[in-house]
């Protein structure tokens, strides 16, 4: 079982052809899949999310979304730790 020390949350801007790709949809399958917990949001020029759970699974995350899909392609990103939230699951926001 987890400890709270165990887990974090992060705050990820990215950038490059992360709009109109399914970007949204995919981040939150795979996040899903590893039970993490956030958001994802498109903004005008980047997409935006929160992600929390154990480091290793979001890190997973961040790789399979650089990995795994065509269509998307990320230039940038950047990243920053944030406080820990209580939430029960992970959503696309609109």
């Amino acid at each position: 079982m987890l400890g709270k020390s165990d887990v974090i949350r992060r705050f990820y801007c990215f950038y490059g052809r992360v709009q109109g790709v399914g970007f949204r949809f995919t981040a939150s399958a795979i996040a899903e899949s590893l039970g993490l917990t956030g958001w994802v949001c498109n903004q005008d020029e980047h997409v935006e999310m929160e992600v929390q759970g154990p480091e290793k699974k979001i890190d997973e995350l961040i790789r399979q979304l650089n990995d795994e899909n065509n269509w998307i392609r990320i230039d940038r990103t950047t990243m920053e730790e944030l406080p820990l939230k209580k939430e029960k699951k992970f959503r696309i926001t609109w």
